[in-house]
């Protein structure tokens, strides 16, 4: 018995569950008894895909890629911003100890302006050339907004992949709670059976324990069950933002479709759709711009300015007895830095060895992909041979049982062997629907490592 329910906990292990908690359908209470937690929700049924847009529309790690593609956006709106003149306007007032007086010679001195002295200016700064700065910044940012694009469509692949899971385990731990529950019924109605026996004296006392030790031990396995469902269930509905033990009644999907594409197809796709693998090509796109901005210091910067002034002895600014009142100006301003102790060249060497960074980094995660899509690649190979065994194994299985429990019935064969009958039926039961919805993890795991998972 210790056999069969060792490999019910290897299946489970085999199918992992995400790192948040997931779901399942609605739980078993083996024992009869009412729940005392809080009040659950009416059920829902769902279907796989209901389930993947619930959880699309309600997880917050889409919800904080979305407002990374808005912040990207925003400053991508900021840097085209600054390629375009800026306006400002001002305004000034000073007050002077002594009226402000000029000599000329041995003539005594005259008085050339006002204590009090009021300024209003608006002008405005164009840039003209910085060295491809500017318009460096801007490309940068218009990069930056692909990037926040392709890490959403990341997580979105990803949550994908976690609700099938999740959705696949509550199936799961629900199938194994059945096939828990067979077995004791099977063990309860083997050991009436048994006990008639034992007590018209046709089979000894150590037969009948074994068959109550059997029971004893299967029931305990059908609690364990229970509660594995009740725990799925509980993940997908938080998965799903749900109430934690709110009611779930999932679609089952009993059928399937042979998903075979060719190693060599899948890597091309994986290579070629990953969002992981563009958001590394945008990065050295990156790294390549932040080189020439980088550089844009080596060169002037010119820039058109102009202005328009009032000025005078008032707050009004009207004027005064000893300057115009007001007066524009129109000019070029030219600035160059030309020595910085080697400042620049420094922030270039960084940039450059950032660019070889983000090259290597590439060429690794290419090669990482590559790994995944033949992992899942060879999961799936192997969930379809699975399959392609596990059901008939069920079927003679259950054949072996009936023939054996008949001959334990006609006293020709042994208690024991009814218990290995059972457990050979338990386990493959187990690895029928362990192949099944094994089979369904591995697809949606090859789709995902293919960048494919959101298509679907």
């Amino acid at each position: 018995m210790k056999k069969w329910i060792w490999l019910f906990v290897w299946i489970l292990i085999r199918l992992p569950l995400p790192p948040a908690l997931f779901g399942a359908e609605e739980g078993a209470n083996p024992e009869g008894k009412e729940e005392t937690a809080e009040a659950s929700a009416p059920a829902s049924h769902l279907t796989l895909e209901e389930a993947v847009r619930i959880a699309l529309e309600k997880n917050s790690e889409i919800k904080i890629a979305e407002s990374s593609v808005a912040a990207a956006k925003a400053r991508a709106r900021s840097a085209s911003a600054d390629l375009l003149a800026k306006f400002e306007t001002g305004y000034s007032m000073t007050r002077l100890s002594d009226d402000p007086e000029a000599v000329f010679g041995a003539n005594p001195a005259f008085i050339i302006g006002s204590k009090p002295n009021y300024r209003w200016t608006v002008g405005f700064a164009q840039p003209i050339f910085t060295g491809f700065a500017l318009t460096t910044a801007h490309e940068l940012a218009e990069l930056g907004v692909d990037t926040a694009k392709l890490e959403k469509e990341e997580v979105r692949e990803e949550i994908i992949l976690r609700t099938k899971e999740a959705y696949f385990q509550h199936l799961l731990a629900g199938r194994f709670r059945s096939v828990a529950e067979d077995a004791v019924k099977r063990l309860r109605s083997h050991l009436k059976d048994a006990q008639a026996m034992y007590d018209a004296g046709m089979i000894p006392r150590n037969d009948l324990l074994k068959s109550e030790v059997q029971l004893a031990d299967a029931e305990q396995e059908l609690v364990r069950a229970g509660n594995r469902e009740e725990l799925t269930r509980s993940n997908l509905n938080l998965l799903l933002k749900r109430g934690i033990n709110d009611d779930l009644l999932l679609e089952d999907i009993l059928s399937w479709t042979p998903y075979a594409p060719s190693l060599e197809e899948s890597l091309r796709q994986g290579l070629e759709k990953r969002p992981e693998v563009h958001v590394m090509e945008v990065t050295v796109e990156q790294a390549g711009k932040s080189v020439r901005l980088a550089r844009s210091h080596y060169y002037p910067g010119v820039m058109l300015v102009g202005e328009y002034y009032r000025q005078g002895d008032t707050a009004e600014v009207n004027g005064n007895d000893f300057t115009n009142t007001k007066n524009a100006l129109i000019g070029l301003e030219a600035k160059w830095t030309f020595f910085e102790w080697g400042k620049t060249g420094a922030d270039v060497a960084q940039t450059l060895y950032e660019k070889e960074k983000a090259e290597e980094s590439r060429n690794r995660l290419r090669d990482k992909v590559a790994i995944e899509i033949k992992q899942a690649y060879l999961d799936l190979q192997t969930a379809m041979k699975n399959m392609d065994t596990a059901k008939g194994a069920v079927e003679q299985a259950k054949e072996n049982y009936r023939i054996t429990d008949l001959q334990y019935k006609e006293q020709m064969t042994t208690s024991t062997e009814v218990l290995d009958a059972q457990t050979l039926l338990s386990q493959a039961e187990a690895h029928y629907y362990g192949a099944l919805y094994g089979y369904n993890v591995a697809s949606a795991s090859l789709l995902r490592a293919m960048g494919a998972g959101r298509e679907q």
